[in-house]
């Protein structure tokens, strides 16, 4: 019992160190979510990880040591996955923007390269056409108020119009795709990191278990944990066009008048012009610069953005509890296993015992008999004598 009690400590000291950061991440992570706020749920995960790595455990040695420091940043992509969304999502957009500000479509960009090709070829196309509309150069960089008052110039803003909001819809696709190719990415990598705290922590208890125990050969298993199966949905609704509002115009129009004059004894007819103006309506629009709509893309995303952070921390915290529930299960396994096999060597012991003590109390009462049957020679010689 007293080396159970040993070992059973070197092993539950540990994950109750091992719990504690993420059951209190669990609790305010939690209470986010409910509550819908808009705190920073990435900041709580990486102040969990940090309190993980800088507890002390008093180890065989009743030193204080700090298992989990070594880990160093293979723990990083439980708090890092947002960055890499962030960073996904502005790389497409800037592509874009200077695309058009260029009037040089250049979409050679590696996250848009894990977009579907197909998706990523349309997107070229609907700012191929935008140039060549003249969106494009100061245009794009500064905007352009437009006031179209022929049936060619409005049919042109017209379009402008149409592709920008066409443009929209192609980002809604591409980004979704991106954003799903990277956080399956990140989820990996996160999962990849829950698995190496998981063998660190277990190869931790091993080592202090045989210090304490070497003569009882104590191995953990490598066995992974599962993965927890979770599937993200994304849902941008970005948005490009303007608005395009009617309006009127005076166009000055010259008007062919003919009158004789009292030099010409009015003889003659002679030719002038009049000025008159006639209302026409014009299409006017305030054409948006890049700079504007890439301000307002990222505004439009940061709801979605939120969700998908709040998915893949519901997400962590399940693949985290998966991580408690094996440490514990394994242990538990393995103090079991070990309390048997104490058992069955006391027990062996114990039999060993009983058997050796039937042998000696034989001999000592074969013994005894002998003493006996001595000392009455002994008397039986005197008697005679």
């Amino acid at each position: 019992m007293r080396l159970r009690r040993t070992i059973a400590c070197a092993s539950c000291v540990s994950p109750i160190k091992l719990r504690e950061p993420f059951e209190n991440l669990d609790t305010k992570v939690k209470q986010v979510l409910a509550e819908e706020l808009k705190d920073d749920t990435v900041n709580y995960i990486k102040t969990a990880i940090a309190e993980l790595q800088n507890s002390e455990l008093q180890n065989s040695e009743l030193q204080n040591v700090q298992p989990y420091k070594g880990l160093g940043e293979k723990l990083s992509p439980l708090f890092g996955w947002r960055d890499a969304l962030r960073k996904g999502l502005q790389e497409v957009l800037e592509a874009v923007a200077k695309s058009l500000e260029t009037g040089k479509i250049d979409l050679n960009n590696p996250n848009l390269k894990k977009a579907n090709i197909l998706n990523v070829n349309l997107l070229s196309r609907n700012l191929n056409r935008l140039v060549n509309l003249g969106y494009t150069a100061a245009v794009a960089k500064e905007g352009k108020t437009m006031e179209a008052k022929t049936e060619e110039e409005k049919n042109q803003l017209q379009q402008i119009n149409e592709e920008l909001n066409e443009l929209a819809i192609h980002l809604n696709i591409v980004i979704e795709d991106v954003l799903k190719q990277i956080s399956t990415q990140e989820l990996n990598r996160i999962y990849e990191a829950v698995s190496q705290l998981f063998s660190h922590h277990l190869s931790y208890t091993e080592n202090e278990s045989k210090k304490i125990a070497p003569d009882i050969s104590i191995k953990f298993p490598d066995d992974q944990i599962n993965q927890v199966d979770h599937q993200l949905t994304f849902n941008f609704q970005f948005t490009a066009g303007f608005a395009i509002t009617q309006g009127t115009w005076q166009e000055k129009i010259k008007i062919e008048k003919k009158r004789r004059d009292w030099y010409t004894l009015w003889l003659w007819e002679e030719t002038f012009y009049e000025i008159q103006y006639e209302t026409r309506s014009s299409d006017n629009a305030q054409v948006p610069s890049v700079e504007d709509l890439l301000t307002g893309w990222i505004i439009q995303s940061q709801g979605e953005q939120i969700k998908i952070v709040n998915q893949i921390a519901r997400w962590l915290l399940e693949q985290i509890d998966v991580l408690k529930k094996n440490v514990n299960n394994i242990q538990n396994d393995i103090l079991d296993r070990y309390q048997e096999r104490l058992d069955r060597a006391n027990q062996e012991i114990t039999l060993d015992y009983e058997k050796q003590k039937d042998v000696w109390l034989l001999m000592q009462a074969k013994a005894k008999n002998l003493s006996a049957k001595f000392s009455g020679l002994e008397t039986s010689w005197k008697f005679k004598n």
